[in-house]
C-alpha cells in the first residue's frame, strides 16, 4: 500500500515542480515563415494601452523550428514595414537590439483604442517577404485603474490625495485665469451696451431734428397762408369801398 501511495505521488511532485516554469502567459508574437526565414513580431508590452510609449519587436532568424540562427544588424536593410489603424499608416524605422542578436525594436505611442497591424514588405537575406502581422489590441486604460471599476465619483473620501503646493498654485492660476476672462467678457459687454445706447440716441437727436425742422417749415407754410388770407380780405374790403 505505501508503494502505490509512493509510485502515485511521484507525478504529483513532478507536476507541482514543473508546472510553474512551464505555465506563463501566451505570447501575442505572431509568427510567420518565409522560405527558410522566419519573422515573429509582436509588443514588448502587452496588453497595449493608449498614451503609453511601447516597442514593436522584430525578431528574424534563418531556418525554422529549433533549427534556427539570428540575422544580426542587417535584417532589414531591404524592408519596408508600417504600422497601420484603419486607413492610416506609418513607416517605422527598426534599430538592432542591443541584448537579443535576432531582435529590431520601434518605438511607437498607439493614440487611438482599436486594432492596429504592421505590414512588413521586401526581401530578407534574399527571400522575399510580404505579410500583415496584427498586433494586440490597444486598450482604453478605464479597465486598468485601482481599485477595479471605480469612478470619480465612487472613490471614498478617504482616497482623496491632497494637492501639492504646485498643484494648488496650478488650480489658483485656472481659477484666476477665468475670473479674468469672465470679468474681460463683462467689460467687452459692457462696451457693446453703451455704444448700442449712443447709437440709439444719436438716432433720437437725428429724428428729433427732422420733427423740429418738419415743425418749423409747417408752421412757416401756415404763416404764409394766413397772410394771404389776411392780404386777400383788405384787397376785396378796399374794392367794395371803392
Amino acid at each position: 500500500m505505501k508503494k502505490n501511495f509512493s509510485i502515485m505521488l511521484i507525478p504529483i511532485l513532478v507536476a507541482l515542480i514543473v508546472i510553474p516554469f512551464a505555465v506563463h502567459p501566451a505570447s501575442a508574437h505572431v509568427t510567420k515563415n518565409f522560405g527558410d526565414v522566419t519573422v515573429k513580431i509582436g509588443l514588448a508590452n502587452e496588453p497595449p494601452l493608449i498614451g503609453d510609449t511601447n516597442t514593436i519587436q522584430v525578431f528574424v532568424d534563418k531556418g525554422s523550428g529549433n533549427n534556427t540562427s539570428p540575422i544580426q544588424e542587417t535584417a532589414l536593410d531591404n524592408m519596408t514595414i508600417v504600422i497601420t489603424y484603419g486607413g492610416l499608416q506609418k513607416t517605422l524605422q527598426f534599430t538592432p537590439s542591443d541584448d537579443t542578436p535576432d531582435e529590431y525594436d520601434a518605438t511607437v505611442i498607439p493614440t487611438k483604442v482599436g486594432s492596429y497591424n504592421v505590414i512588413v514588405n521586401g526581401t530578407i537575406d534574399g527571400q522575399s517577404v510580404n505579410a500583415v502581422f496584427p498586433l494586440d489590441e490597444v486598450e482604453n486604460k478605464d479597465a486598468y485603474y485601482q481599485p477595479l471599476g471605480s469612478t470619480p465619483s465612487s472613490i471614498p473620501s478617504s482616497s482623496v490625495t491632497v494637492p501639492s503646493g504646485s498643484e494648488q498654485n496650478n488650480v489658483s492660476s485656472q481659477v484666476i485665469n477665468q475670473l479674468s476672462a469672465e470679468i474681460t467678457k463683462a467689460a467687452s459687454d459692457a462696451n457693446i451696451a453703451t455704444q448700442s445706447y449712443a447709437n440709439v440716441a444719436k438716432s433720437f437727436d437725428e429724428v428729433k431734428n427732422i420733427t423740429d425742422t418738419l415743425f418749423m417749415i409747417s408752421i412757416t407754410g401756415i404763416g404764409i397762408g394766413v397772410a394771404g388770407i389776411v392780404i386777400a380780405v383788405v384787397a376785396l374790403t378796399r374794392k367794395n369801398q371803392t
